[in-house]
């Protein structure tokens, strides 16, 4: 339950208009919106829009990423609204109530506060930031008379910490607004200001069902005292204290001894029950304790987003605890629940997405399981399996498979588009070629008995370059019509060494190289040199997993750098688009598959890729917006 209340602080000469709307969407699933903004047409229309869309498509089962696809609509308007009004500043906050789960999001000078009962004001939205979008979903647990203060400018501004303490304490939402409306009436306000206040309560809740439960077991007693089996006992006690009346005293003091035996020990299995379960109830309130920890770390990470160091340590520290309730199998709903909330926080922290597969973005799919590779000839794509290239791939139309006979015990492994043709390499490290003409043709190596033992090829110009298995070298062979040149080492044996491993390369007009501990390196010919590129804001999680798929890919008309690693598409920005200046990139976001392993991937040019799976080929599409990137 709520208490809440509005309030508008309105002056004749200020024109600002606010429209505040609040809306029903479930049970226990409320939202409220406040737009602020010059032109009454414009906070009409957003809010108008917002509505439409809410009522249709938040759910309390996926409140998150409905609320989600909600401010990326809205973004999509205002973005609109502003090529046409480039001055208008548009002020916007949005939350969701789901019980005690507040998820809100706002826009330009909107502020938001909580005030724990422990006097602790906490400012829940970014200080003095004027977003022209929704970026964040912040997301809180509120506690029992929680207050949280709304406001279409920062408050902050003109209130001190004390002010909101003072006005909030045991008070209603009514006379917290009406005193904060009484210290701002001393300022010297600019335009309107829209207030909104409200406390939280669940102990009215439990009051409730605390007296549904008395009433309901006042008639189980009832019942059970009114019934046939409890009058049978009562007269069969009579029955038998009637006849004992009549015995000799030893045969009733015998009777009396055996009652009180059994009554003591009786007694002692109630005493050792209490014991036992006092100190059960003592470990249940400990573990309740570090529970209520756990959620006060999430809530110190959740704070301090901007800083790294108190954001990890907060986060490791609730993980820990989390785990060993799990263990316990103690509050497992709430422990989920935290769960669930520390790997939100987590992915917003680390800006990853998660990608959702659905009917508008399926390509291709597959008829056979372990596929190897997507590779693009004249924007046609084709798909290498372990025997076959398959073409072209268009959604939903049956493409042409053409089968390698020869292969026997061999398979391809991989592959990479030359000219016109496809080249490729066996497990028996041989070198096929698939022309335009589409046969298949085992290809040989100018003065060498035999092809280097790789598993990894990529192509550029008229060259293929070739990992060997040792990994620390990188070969090129230069295509001499009908055959290739001898290998051509590119790295010194002094850099050999110290790479010690290569996981995979990338071209755009040197060589990006993929170290074994992810750390990356480029390879420049002329002069010979091996820069190291540094990588700038990596989060935590950017480290080897399990045995997923790693590669890196990028070309000379892109503008970015993607790795594969972890099933997540990492996005790179270099420091510049001279190739030869390279020197650093700065991660972006991660886009993370949902549930399905990625085989491999193309990217067809900045924000469309194509995705390899087991069962499918899936079309990503995504916008980068100020260095952020949303999949759409």
């Amino acid at each position: 339950m709520i208490d809440l209340n509005t309030k508008i602080i309105t002056k004749e000469n200020w024109k600002n208009d606010i429209i505040q709307k609040n809306i029903n969407l479930d049970k226990n699933l409320d939202l409220f919106i406040v737009a602020d903004s010059n032109n009454p047409n414009i906070t009409e229309l957003i809010t108008s829009k917002i509505i439409d869309f809410s009522i249709d498509n938040i759910t309390k089962e996926n409140t998150y990423k409905d609320f989600a696809l909600l401010l990326e609509n809205i973004n999509s308007i205002l973005k609109t609204i502003r090529q046409d009004n480039k001055e208008e500043h548009i002020s916007i906050i949005i939350w969701i109530l789901d019980k005690n789960k507040l998820y809100f999001s706002n826009i330009w000078t909107t502020s938001a506060y909580l005030i724990k009962t422990t006097n602790e004001v906490i400012e829940i939205t970014e200080k003095d930031e004027q977003k022209k979008e929704f970026l964040f979903i912040s997301e809180w647990k509120l506690d029992n008379l929680d207050t949280i203060i709304f406001s279409t400018q920062r408050l902050l501004n003109y209130l001190s910490y004390s002010d909101f303490s003072d006005s909030v304490i045991w008070k209603k939402a009514e006379q917290i607004n009406n005193n904060i409306n009484l210290i701002l009436s001393e300022e010297n306000l600019e335009e309107n200001i829209w207030l909104l206040s409200f406390k939280y309560y669940f102990l009215l809740d439990w009051i409730e069902n605390k007296s549904k439960f008395k009433e309901k077991f006042s008639t189980f007693l009832l019942q059970l005292l009114d019934n046939s089996l409890t009058k049978k006992i009562i007269a069969y006690y009579l029955i038998v204290k009637e006849k004992l009346s009549k015995q000799s005293k030893i045969i009733q003091n015998w009777f009396y001894l055996i009652i009180i035996s059994l009554s003591i020990f009786a007694l002692y299995l109630i005493i050792n029950w209490i014991f036992s379960t006092t100190i059960s109830t003592k470990t249940i309130e400990q573990n309740k304790e570090n529970l209520t920890k756990a959620m006060e770390y999430v809530r110190i990470a959740s704070n301090n987003s901007s800083n790294s160091d108190i954001f990890n340590l907060n986060i490791k520290k609730a993980e820990k605890i989390v785990s060993q309730l799990k263990e316990k199998k103690l509050f497992l709903n709430d422990v989920n629940n935290l769960s669930n909330d520390i790997n939100i926080i987590k992915k917003q922290f680390n800006w990853i997405e998660t990608y959702d597969i659905n009917n508008s973005n399926l390509i291709y799919k597959l008829t056979q399981k372990n596929p190897v590779k997507i590779v693009k000839i004249n924007l046609i794509t084709y798909l290498i399996t372990k025997n076959s290239v398959i073409w072209p791939i268009i959604p939903w139309k049956t493409p042409k498979k053409h089968i390698f006979t020869q292969l026997k015990d061999d398979s391809f492994i991989d592959a990479s588009a030359l000219d016109n043709s496809i080249i490729l390499i066996t497990k028996q490290w041989k070198v096929v070629e698939f022309s335009k003409n589409w046969y298949f043709s085992y290809k040989d190596v100018k003065w060498q008995k035999l092809w280097e033992k790789s598993d990894t090829i990529l192509s550029y110009a008229q060259n293929i370059y070739l990992i060997p298995q040792t990994k620390n070298q990188i070969f090129k062979h230069k295509k001499m019509w009908k055959v290739f040149s001898e290998a051509i080492p590119y790295l010194k044996k002094e850099d050999t060494k110290s790479i010690w491993k290569i996981l995979d390369i990338a071209i755009d007009w040197w060589i990006y190289i993929l170290k074994n501990d992810l750390s990356i390196v480029k390879f420049f010919s002329t002069p010979y040199r091996l820069e190291k590129i540094v990588i700038n804001k990596l989060p935590d999680n950017y480290k080897k997993e399990n045995n997923w798929n790693i590669k890196i890919k990028t070309r000379k008309d892109l503008n970015y750098v993607y790795i594969l690693l972890n099933n997540k598409i990492w996005v790179f920005k270099p420091n510049t688009r001279r190739f030869q200046d390279t020197k650093a990139l700065t991660y972006l976001w991660q886009i993370e598959a949902s549930n399905w392993k990625i085989q491999d991937f193309y990217v067809n040019h900045d924000s469309d890729i194509d995705i390899l799976t087991d069962s499918w080929i899936y079309k990503l599409n995504f916008e980068v917006n100020d260095n952020k990137i949303i999949v759409r």
